[in-house]
């Protein structure tokens, strides 16, 4: 499809959509957005027609402007296609979810942010422009220093009905050259994620793993050409026979490779480090930039061993090779919403200010004993839903990843909920993606309900879209004993359990299913 059929495909079906919205505005009937399916833990794919607008069709990418550098896409084209039509290009959004489903509308929508969010912000601070459906039909198009614009990011599709947005792009080099910093602390990690993603800072990507409260990797990345690499450091992640990337990337801190004699010279250190600042030099290799954009797809991060735990199955490279195909995030979403086993683990994104990290950590440490934990840093922009705690210099979060077994001793509800205090006591806040424990009271004390429905009465959402405490409030579903089988269903829903951070959306591998059966 060329880019005008494609515009011309676009318009007719907005207009659709435009019509649909009016119509439950006129009727004074409230309506959710249908995507297709969810890379939610909370939320399931259902669709009913009589009350939900469906943008499935809304998957196009519309042109890429190599001259602005601007790509034009439909909101529920998922990342991987959207960084394979720009890589064709040369070119690279400045950020990209580490879940190929993940889609640019549902990123923009749940505040998205990946390893490069330290340099650039959120997805939707990538965004230029978007075209979107107000509740009562109108159609609007407003470039990013439009209170419409700024009020839609973040609010989960509370406000108005994305139908397009305009990306930004960067140059794109072929590989990432990777360094794995060796911590032994919370404040060691804290203060090297601080020293290399500082101001000074060369890199381009920068996150981190630990391990447990004495072992980690600060994982920094830069990208690089062809000429930085050869044969022996290349390393690739998206391969069924390749490694976890979490498994590989503590092998490097744990047993650092070689150089051999034909190893390039490698990048020079980040202005923001030196020999003086850290005696441990870092292992280094080389990752194709596919690999590495993607590298957490295959086991969604490490929650994938979690199924190998259930049924006691070693947790060996031979395994993982025969299972490859029900351990990437597609599926394993998809297996998370028809196994309804949520409640057995601890699914959660939190973000607290990087001064109040060292002590969050340590008494997350203390509370629940989860490990591996993602740390990322990211760079702070205020969206529609205004949070009320933050320190007025608050410019960098550091996203903490929590997935991991309910402790024994503790409930499933009992366990989030302190998670929950532990974050606002650190004022900090959780993302939304997940189930949420919060009163209508406790919620509203974190966000700022007045500005929030002020931008809602103003854009004409209040009377045919949820607000954001409605759309995300759901109580758990009673976890069920399902014998033999539900062992079977739930063994494929572990390895699923990690949901990032916000209403994402990928392709519709629910909606395949339910159209087999009809």
């Amino acid at each position: 499809m060329n880019d005008q059929d494609a515009i011309a495909k676009h318009s007719r079906l907005t207009l659709a959509v435009s019509e649909q919205i009016k119509g439950f505005h006129d009727s004074g009937k409230q309506f959710r957005i249908y995507h297709g399916s969810t890379n939610s833990t909370r939320s399931d794919s259902t669709r009913h027609a009589d009350s939900s607008v469906s943008l499935v069709e809304l998957k196009n990418i519309l042109s890429i402007d190599k001259e602005k550098l601007i790509v034009s896409a439909e909101p529920n084209v998922p990342f991987d296609a959207l960084l394979k039509a720009t890589l064709a290009q040369g070119l690279v959004p400045p950020v990209v979810p580490e879940f190929p489903g993940i889609t640019v509308g549902g990123a923009f929508a749940g505040s998205a942010g990946e390893s490069s969010s330290f340099k650039y912000g959120f997805v939707d601070a990538t965004v230029e422009r978007i075209e979107c459906i107000l509740g009562d039909g109108a159609p609007r198009e407003v470039g990013r220093e439009d209170e419409l614009f700024k009020a839609a990011a973040g609010t989960l599709g509370t406000i108005a009905v994305v139908t397009r947005l305009d990306i930004r792009l960067v140059k794109a080099e072929d590989y990432v050259e990777l360094r794995y910093h060796l911590v032994t602390s919370f404040d060691d990690a804290v203060g090297t994620i601080v020293r290399e993603g500082g101001p000074t800072s060369s890199n381009d990507f920068l996150d981190t793993i630990m391990y447990s409260p004495t072992k980690g990797a600060v994982i920094t990345g830069r990208m690089v050409d062809k000429s930085h690499t050869n044969k022996q450091q290349i390393t690739r992640f998206t391969r069924r026979h390749d490694p976890w990337f979490y498994v590989h990337a503590e092998k490097m801190i744990s047993n650092p490779p070689k150089p051999s004699k034909s190893t390039p010279k490698a990048s020079p250190p980040s202005p923001s480090s030196s020999d003086s600042d850290n005696l441990r030099q870092p292992a280094i290799d080389y990752v194709p930039l596919t690999d590495y954009l993607f590298r957490y797809d295959r086991g969604g991060f490490w929650v994938g061993r979690f199924g190998f735990t259930y049924f006691s199955l070693p947790f060996i490279a031979p395994l993982r090779y025969i299972m490859d195909k029900y351990l990437h995030t597609r599926e394993m979403f998809h297996a998370l919403h028809v196994s309804n086993q949520q409640q057995l683990y601890i699914v959660e994104d939190v973000a607290v200010p990087i001064p109040r990290a060292p002590g969050f950590l340590a008494d997350l440490h203390s509370d629940l004993g989860i490990y591996p934990l993602w740390l990322c840093p990211l760079r702070f922009q205020e969206t529609g839903l205004k949070i009320k705690h933050f320190p007025a210099d608050t410019d960098t979060l550091l996203n903490v990843g929590v997935w991991g077994a309910v402790p024994k001793g503790k409930d499933y509800t009992g366990a989030n909920r302190e998670l929950e205090k532990r974050v606002r006591d650190c004022d900090g806040v959780k993302w939304l993606y997940a189930q949420m424990f919060y009163s209508e009271e406790e919620f509203w004390s974190i966000y700022d309900r007045e500005a929030y429905e002020a931008l809602r009465e103003k854009f004409g959402a209040t009377k045919s879209l949820p607000s954001v405490f409605d759309k995300i409030k759901q109580p758990p579903k009673k976890l069920e004993k399902k014998g033999i089988k539900g062992k079977v269903v739930g063994f494929w829903v572990f390895p699923g359990l990690y949901g990032l951070y916000k209403v994402w959306r990928g392709k519709d591998y629910i909606i395949e299913r339910k159209q087999k059966t009809r």
